[in-house]
Parts: structure tokens; sequence; C-alpha cells
């Protein structure tokens, strides 16, 4: 009898140490936040209304210039698409009337806060000649979609939003179909230092704008994806990303990577990136089209 309770104890002992050793794992495995902390604000809900007003306003050139960006999309009829980090569904009714009725669109987020927004907007933005438009939940290292389900995949202000961009990629790569593209829409992060470098006279160096722009949610955010959004800061009202031909103060010190780092991010991820420069007007943010190799 004290034998079989010493056994017990041991195996409750064994399953204690087993447990414990894979919370450790899980802890000290976990990969770290390129950008620890750039998501939280987009977790207020009592903030939600003032990012809208942020986000959705002609002083920021992607909102006004969506019309031009959509119009670059590898998109057709029918086509699945998915806007990730749809923050308060900006692109959303553009990607539903290029994939037409016979099409489905999918706005993803990981934001709780900016949820029951996106659902309520979604159920009046539909009409005879769009697409469906459905409300997805995303996490900051993960698309949340099914493998091979949707043949574009769309961001606007979110890369630099993404604190664990590899994974997130590697999730993205995973949920496109065959010939897919992810979109990239994101910041020019140029330094003052690059413009007298490159000879085209003195700048007078980057300027906070005191605006800036939205975040990359909804363009957005999606956090970690990141959606982006982040506190309804001055920045969150963009005006110019860029003051004489060189990013702001904000945007450098905001922005995580520059347009070369970000295209070897996704090029080391396996995809085929391609930068699109026809939007007309499209200056303070780049276009890349990414294709899974």
């Amino acid at each position: 009898m004290a034998e079989r309770k010493a056994l017990v104890k041991a195996a409750q002992a064994a399953c204690t140490l087993g447990f414990v050793g894979y919370v450790l794992y899980k802890v000290f495995t976990r990969p770290s936040s390129a950008r620890p902390g750039i998501n939280a604000p987009f977790q207020d809900s009592n903030a939600v209304a003032t990012f809208e007003s942020k986000f959705e306003n002609t002083d920021r050139e992607i909102f006004a210039k969506r019309e031009g960006i959509l119009g670059a999309l590898p998109l057709s009829e029918g086509h699945v698409v998915a806007d990730l980090g749809a923050g308060t569904g900006a692109f959303l009714p553009g990607l539903a009337a290029r994939v037409g009725p016979k099409g489905r669109v999918i706005a993803l987020d990981n934001a709780a806060a900016f949820l029951p927004v996106l659902r309520e907007k979604v159920s009046k933005m539909v009409t005879p000649t769009s697409a469906p438009i459905e409300v997805g939940v995303s996490s900051h290292t993960s698309t949340g979609l099914p493998d091979a389900s949707v043949d574009l995949i769309f961001s606007a202000d979110v890369y630099h939003h993404l604190e664990h961009y590899a994974e997130m990629l590697a999730s993205i790569k995973k949920s496109l179909k065959p010939g897919g593209a992810f979109i990239v829409v994101d910041f020019e992060k140029i330094p003052a230092e690059a413009k007298r470098c490159s000879g085209h006279g003195h700048s007078h160096g980057a300027v906070s704008h005191g605006h800036g722009h939205g975040h990359g949610h909804g363009h957005g955010h999606n956090p970690g994806h990141g959606h982006a959004h982040g506190q309804p800061q001055p920045h969150h009202n963009h005006h110019h990303g860029k003051q004489g031909g060189v990013s702001t103060e904000w945007v450098m010190g905001h922005v995580r990577a520059n347009k070369q780092q970000v295209k070897k991010e996704i090029e080391e991820a396996g995809f085929t990136v391609t930068e699109r420069t026809e939007v007309a007007g499209l200056k303070d943010y780049y276009l890349l089209v990414c294709r899974p190799n």
C-alpha cells in the first residue's frame, strides 16, 4: 500500500514538473515583439470614435487616395480578399465593389475594442453589386484564416504595426491561394540625411507635422497585426508623412523599418516583391505587391 502511494505521489510530481516545464517553454520560446506596446492604444474602446475620425479623413493621404490604391490591386470579380487590420473599415466598400457579388471580403482585426464597431459598419456596407463582407478575428502572429483560402490579403498602414512580422508573414503565405498576393501599403521612411546625400538640395530636416496618421488599421491597424491604431494622439490626423521630401519626425520615430528593410523581410519570408508606383498622388506611402515564391 505504501509503495502504491509512493508511486502515485511520484506520478503526480512528474505531471506537475511536466506542466511547469511546458509553461516555462511557452514563456521563453514566445516570439519577442519587434515593437512592444505599439498596438496597446487600440484596446481602448473609448478611443474608437476618435480613431474613426482620424482614419477616415481626407487629410490622410491613403484615405484620400484610396480609389487609386484599390485600382492598383490585382483583383478580379469573384476573388476572396481579406483586409488585415481593417480597423474602422475604410477600404472595405471599395474592396467589396471590386470583387463583386460573387466574391467575398473578410475584415480581419485583433483589436477587441474595434470589432463591435466594425461589425456594425459592415452590416450597412453591402449592396446588390458588391461582395458580402464578414468580420474575422486575427492575432498578433496569425491571420486566423484557413490555408489557401484567399486570393489577396490587403494591408494599409499595418505592416509597421506587425509586432511579430516573421510569424505573421508565414501565416499570410499559408492563407493565400496559389497565385495569390499580399499587399503592403505603408509609410515611406526617409531621413533628412538621405536627401542631403542624394544631391537634391539641403533639407530642413524632418519636422513633426503635429498630426501624423492613423495607424495601420483601418487603416488601419492590425495590431500585431496590426491593424494598428494608437492613442488618439495628434499623429493620427495625418497631413504629411513627408515634408520637403523627407519623412517627418513623427514618422521617423513611429515606423520601425523603411521600405528597403520591409522588402527584405518579406523576401526572406519567401515572397517575390514588386513595387507599384502608378498610384497618382501617393507620396507619403508606397505600395508593394508580394507573391509567394
